[in-house]
């Protein structure tokens, strides 16, 4: 390995001009050549090193595979004893969803009954103080009533009420 110089550092030194003490501090000798010398001392410093960082990082490999062992062993305990506490707010959350949707269904039913309310007293029916005739009793026996309400995409509710005559009973 020769040492180089470069074109201002050959212009402003020649390469005998190099001081003898420099070259015993680099190890090069007279051919400009490093010594072996200098060579294993650098490699015995290189090895030191690397022994170093070996150690270092086998001791933080070490620890760091216990503490994400711990971890899991942390995790692992606290999913047992929440797992209960989990099903509890899933089963609610389950029954509050359930309460909602009946919620939602009277109140649809109660509007519609409201406005078929409206329309009767628009037509002139009294629905305040209403007494059913022996016709309107008769008509009650014999048909089945049903109703149905849908939540449009709009929003809006769609009520639909159905007379269905009975069928007859064969004994």
């Amino acid at each position: 390995m020769k040492l180089r110089l470069s074109k201002k550092a050959k212009k402003k030194y020649k390469i005998e001009e190099v001081p003898e003490r420099t070259r015993k501090a680099y190890g090069v000798c007279e051919h400009d050549m490093v010594n072996y010398k200098a060579l294993d001392k650098m490699n015995h410093a290189c090895f030191k090193i690397i022994k170093r960082l070996t150690r270092d990082i086998d001791f933080k490999n070490h620890w760091l595979g216990k503490y994400s062992l711990r971890c899991t062993e942390w995790q692992e305990a606290w999913d047992a004893e929440h797992d209960d506490r989990y099903e509890a707010e899933a089963d609610f959350k389950k029954r509050l969803e359930d309460a909602h949707k009946q919620i939602t269904k009277y109140k649809q039913m109660y509007l519609g009954m409201k406005g078929l309310k409206q329309s009767a007293e628009a037509m002139g029916i009294d629905t305040e103080n209403y007494v059913p005739t022996e016709a309107d009793k008769k008509f009650q026996r014999e048909h089945e009533y049903s109703e149905k309400h849908t939540q449009l995409e709009s929003g809006k509710v769609s009520h639909s009420y159905l007379l269905k005559k009975k069928k007859k009973k064969l004994n």
